[in-house]
């Protein structure tokens, strides 16, 4: 969660003191479910991986256990 607040707060705050919206973003998980970060907070994603077809910018946001969360496929 730290990476992720990190992340998106100076966006959001830079947007408050312009007085517009100079930057946005979406969440993305892997197939649009929530993701737990290994605080227990979950965090809900705008879209899945599948329906993005343009990412100027990505950024990936992931904690120590990122193994925990990775699927077999």
């Amino acid at each position: 969660m730290m990476a992720f607040v990190a992340a998106t707060e100076p966006l959001r705050i830079a947007n408050r003191l312009l007085g517009r919206a100079a930057y946005a973003w979406t969440v993305i998980s892997e197939d649009g479910a929530a993701v737990t970060a290994s605080n227990g907070m979950r965090v809900l994603p705008d879209a899945d991986m599948r329906t993005i077809t343009h990412l100027p910018w990505l950024a990936v946001c992931s904690g120590f256990r990122f193994e925990a969360g990775r699927r077999a496929c």
